[in-house]
């Protein structure tokens, strides 16, 4: 192209550069809409207007962060539970819970080959029932610290259960609680968090059972506390400050010499 032309070239392009698409002259610092670099992080709205970011912002979660026993053996740690409800009854694996804060329903850890709660991390309140019967390879309960509250409590046949730590923050028990048939079970720590049962409180049929320590923090029993056929306890020192319960049945303690231990919860319950 001659150098005349290629200079009226240069000045046309020059001069068409200067103007937006709809003949108004462009404002320095504006973008234009179209053919804009996608590494803008923000486009002029207009007058009196706030840019506003193309950056994506992070989610702000609503899950619990880190307020297990620091102690446990807790997956979670300082991941964020996703505060999910399960609506109804479930059975399963532990893990199968994951990320769930509440089962409106039971829930049933049944003839399982966990070696314990993992995967209930998150769960604070169980609805219904909370059954672990049966799992034959079950050791501890840890998995559960962050639970509070359960419709009932069931805790029975678990035949290598040395440990029910876990359930340390567990409060309240609406109706009743059983511990039963769990025979390598030697005390009852991890109830420590527990005030009260709305019903019945049964501990029965744990051969290694020596004593109730683990339940210094339980002051009601809304009915019976049962103590039966737990072959090797010595003493029921541990319910220290246990004032109220319907009344207090203690039978087939092979070894249990006296009720020591059980405080006033005598003086206001039928024997």
């Amino acid at each position: 192209m001659p150098s005349s032309r290629r200079y009226l070239f240069l000045l046309v392009s020059t001069l068409l550069g200067s103007c937006s698409d709809d003949g108004h002259q462009a404002t320095p610092g504006s973008a234009s809409m179209s053919g804009s670099d996608s590494s803008d992080t923000s486009i002029a709205t207009g007058s009196g207007s706030t840019a506003a970011s193309t950056t994506a912002e992070a989610p702000t979660s609503t899950g619990n962060y880190g307020d297990s026993d620091p102690d446990s053996t807790s997956t979670i740690g300082d991941m964020p539970c996703a505060d999910l409800v399960w609506q109804g009854d479930f059975i399963g694996t532990p893990a199968e819970l994951a990320n769930y804060t509440e089962v409106t329903g039971v829930v049933r850890v049944r003839e399982t080959d966990a070696t314990d709660l993992q995967g209930m991390d998150c769960l604070e309140r169980v609805g219904g029932f909370l059954e672990v019967r049966g799992n034959t390879a079950l050791t501890t309960l840890h998995g559960a610290e962050r639970l509070k509250q359960v419709g009932t409590l069931l805790i029975v046949d678990n035949p290598v259960l040395v440990s029910i730590a876990g359930l340390q923050s567990l409060a309240i028990v609406d109706s009743r609680a059983r511990i039963g048939d769990n025979p390598m079970l030697t005390n009852l720590h991890g109830l420590e968090g527990l005030t009260q049962t709305g019903e019945n409180l049964e501990i029965a049929g744990n051969g290694a059972l020596l004593d109730l320590k683990g339940l210094e923090s339980l002051d009601t029993v809304g009915g019976t506390l049962l103590l039966s056929s737990n072959d090797s306890l010595l003493s029921c020192i541990g319910p220290s400050v246990l004032t109220s319960t319907g009344s207090v049945d203690v039978w087939s303690n092979a070894v249990l010499l006296d009720l020591d231990g059980l405080g006033c919860a005598l003086g206001a319950a039928d024997v």
